[in-house]
């Protein structure tokens, strides 16, 4: 009673919440009531919903939003981009990471990237016996001259040349090794990406691998 009436907007990751999303969080039905530390105690007892964490994103999935967010990481200030069902509640109940709508977003973006890496696992194996020729061709001798690491990094030069971007699978050697030259050198990283030489994740994969 003795607290004035007051017109709040709530923002999380500088994204401003909508009223029905709020009103999921508060008890009452109506914002016109609520006093100032009601309206916070209530939001205290919730969570913020993470988000997508399955990765990476399908090409052309509309089902998404994505939107900058500001992190503080070893006191330096990163942009990193967060993914969101387009019906995200934002809010959930101190049990729930993840609001229900992200929760099925992520099921669908997983099944979507295990069908894609079981089709591209059939491409590779068509792919596979040309690549002694490829490498003839290119090194004037034989695959089995070139050591472990150099077979690796070429064959997958190979298998992702004609894939688009989003759709290209890195092993785990790769993704070690273009995470150490990204932050040795982010700019000649950058360089190689926009000249098209080789095959290599973007910088965004590597922001989310670190």
């Amino acid at each position: 009673m003795g607290e004035d009436l007051f017109i709040i907007s709530v923002l999380v990751f500088g994204q401003e919440v909508s009223k029905p999303q709020i009103e999921r969080v508060l008890d009452s039905e109506s914002l016109i009531y609520q006093s100032l530390s009601n309206f916070l105690l209530q939001f205290e007892q919730c969570n913020v919903c993470e988000g997508i964490t399955a990765s990476p994103i399908p090409t052309n999935y509309d089902n998404v939003y994505c939107h900058p967010v500001i992190i503080n990481t070893d006191n330096t200030l990163k942009v990193h981009e967060m993914y969101r069902s387009n019906n995200c509640q934002i809010f959930g109940s101190a049990e729930e990471s993840c609001c229900k709508y992200c929760q099925m977003e992520n099921k669908k973006i997983a099944t979507v990237n295990i069908e894609t890496a079981q089709q591209q696992g059939s491409k590779t194996a068509s792919i596979n016996h040309t690549n002694e020729d490829h490498f003839s061709k290119i090194f004037g001798r034989n695959q089995g001259d070139l050591n472990e690491w150099q077979q690796l990094f070429m064959n997958h030069q190979l298998q992702n040349a004609g894939i688009a971007p989003n759709s290209r699978r890195y092993h785990p050697d790769i993704v070690r090794w273009v995470i150490e030259f990204y932050y040795r050198s982010p700019a000649a990283y950058r360089h190689l990406l926009q000249s098209d030489i080789l095959c290599l994740p973007s910088v965004r994969t590597i922001q989310r691998y670190r």
